[in-house]
């Protein structure tokens, strides 16, 4: 509960929520441990992979369908996941998440979605490690307002790429995209809506390549800022720009 504790003790431990659940603030042991969340319920809490050796990552949140994975703490500067291994989008259905998480995002349906709150940090990559009971799908990012992918997204394509990444529709807003390799499925779209903002790319370490279609449909909507690129880095679109056709 709010200003609890949570702590795993045990290897390979698997915890089964049934309601909607508050863990506080957890530790995960450095432990193959994993916290499954079934259709509709909110997890809450503050979770560590390893609170004794910052330098371990352990621990899965799991979702079997639609649900919530939101902070406990009141401080916003408090990470909602810290060095777990992953959360999971299992099924389909719409993993909504917010703040700052340090952990691999990985969808394992068609129909599974992550929705990212505005300000939404994920420090990590998307879909490059199958899920603990399956392989991964290509499932579908959404953005409310603004928010950080620091990893690559989608391994090599094939059923890890992505379906697609819907931008906010609000040409405030801005993705913003550390990762190298960003990694679409056939025929996948990052869609700007009508009103749509930017996509920043910020690695400075390696060329960056996307492998997705943009779809802009409305005049002087839509950007693409390359800026942080150095001279010996180049940026390659694999897809078409514009309205893109059935």
């Amino acid at each position: 509960g709010t200003d609890g504790t949570t702590a795993f003790k045990t290897a390979a431990s698997k915890v089964a929520i049934t309601q909607n659940s508050n863990f506080g603030t957890t530790d995960f042991g450095n432990l193959a441990a994993q916290i499954t969340v079934p259709n509709t319920m909110t997890l809450k809490g503050n979770f560590t992979g390893d609170a004794s050796n910052p330098g371990n990552t352990a621990g899965v949140i799991t979702f079997d369908a639609n649900g919530t994975l939101a902070s406990a703490s009141a401080d916003a500067n408090v990470a909602v996941t810290n060095n777990i291994t992953a959360i999971e989008a299992s099924g389909a259905g719409v993993v909504q998440l917010s703040g700052t998480h340090a952990a691999e995002l990985r969808l394992g349906n068609a129909g599974s979605v992550f929705k990212l709150a505005d300000g939404t940090v994920i420090n990590g990559k998307v879909n490059q490690t199958a899920l603990v009971a399956g392989a991964l799908a290509a499932g579908t990012i959404t953005l409310d307002g603004s928010a950080t992918i620091t990893g690559d997204i989608g391994n090599a394509g094939g059923a890890a790429a992505l379906q697609g990444i819907t931008l906010a529709n609000d040409a405030t807003k801005t993705l913003t995209l550390g990762g190298a390799n960003i990694i679409g499925a056939n025929g996948g779209m990052i869609d700007f809506q009508a009103n749509g903002g930017t996509i920043k790319f910020t690695s400075t370490q390696n060329n960056i390549i996307v492998d997705f279609d943009l779809a802009i449909t409305t005049d002087q909507t839509g950007v693409v800022d390359a800026s942080s690129l150095t001279n010996a880095q180049t940026l390659t679109i694999n897809g078409k720009i514009g309205t893109i056709g059935a």
